[in-house]
């Protein structure tokens, strides 16, 4: 009987210490909002959290490119989007890449340049320094009586699409296919035929880093030569080099735009011609000349 009442108490103890080490296992937080303020000439970025932060996450900034960065670890992205396009006061964008373990939040700016970071209340703030002049201190001082910033100023954020992956492969019948990821399938897209090729226009679209390059795709013996990617403010680029006569078509499927573009047979460039029309090619220069004129020649 002592024996049985030894093991009980020991099980009870052992259940008690598992459940005092479950009670203090800490609640996952989560990022519930970021906005952009302009106070005077300082500019701030606020993130706003489900629950205040114990101290200021770890932080650095990179010069090429020219970046802030923050870790987050143990924080999920819950504020319903993962880019945000700003455009004012030297930053660019930001952007939330989250993991398993945490979420980082990347700071794209024009040129590198001083910030200070605190937490006040559920809120990281951020404070760069002023884009074209240094930072005083009285001009840093901008708080009202609740120890809280007023804005003279928000800034809209708005939401960027992402190109995900690029991949090129050679089809069956010889067709060159360009297969582009999308992360929302309502980016909008302009697709046009160009002096040697094809390009590609997606608005409020970032391309990564490790997308952007030229990929010279000669060894696959598709009509296409290179695949050149590259981003211009918020609007992705894709120019595709092609040879020979060929023809492409474009579709998109949910979120994956699909680009084929294969080579025109002899036959297919015989039904370009009207039969008893073909003959060689001429040059005809206009210069000041009458509109009537140029119609009744090329009639």
């Amino acid at each position: 009987m002592k024996k049985l009442t030894y093991c009980t108490t020991v099980l009870l103890l052992s259940l008690g210490i598992y459940a005092s080490a479950n009670a203090a296992e800490p609640t996952a937080n989560s990022i519930r909002s970021v906005t952009t303020q302009q106070v005077g000439d300082q500019f701030y970025v606020s993130v706003e959290f489900a629950d205040a932060l114990p101290e200021v996450p770890t932080g650095w900034s990179t010069k090429e490119p020219a970046r802030v960065v923050f870790d987050f670890p143990g924080v999920k992205n819950e504020s319903g989007k993962a880019i945000y396009a700003v455009n004012s006061n030297g930053l660019r964008n930001l952007q939330f890449v989250q993991t398993e373990q945490q979420t980082r939040l990347v700071m794209s700016l024009v040129a590198s340049r001083g910030y200070e970071a605190e937490v006040k209340g559920k809120s990281l703030l951020i404070k760069f320094t002023p884009f074209k002049q240094v930072v005083t201190s009285k001009a840093a001082a901008t708080a009202t009586a609740n120890n809280t910033i007023t804005p003279q100023t928000k800034l809209p954020l708005v939401e960027l699409g992402a190109v995900r992956d690029l991949v090129f492969r050679r089809g069956e019948q010889g067709q060159a296919q360009i297969l582009i990821d999308l992360s929302d399938g309502s980016i909008p897209v302009d697709i046009r035929r160009s002096t040697g090729g094809i390009t590609v226009d997606l608005q409020d679209t970032l391309i990564p880093e490790r997308l952007l390059s030229k990929r010279d795709v000669n060894d696959f013996a598709t009509p296409v030569n290179s695949i050149t990617t590259s981003s211009q403010g918020n609007q992705a680029r894709i120019e595709i080099a092609a040879k020979g006569a060929w023809q492409h078509q474009a579709q998109l499927v949910n979120n994956q735009l699909k680009i084929e573009i294969r080579q025109l047979t002899s036959t297919e460039l015989n039904k370009l011609v009207p039969h008893g029309q073909e003959g060689k090619k001429i040059s005809i220069n206009f210069f000041d000349a009458d509109l009537a004129m140029v119609l009744r020649t090329l009639a």
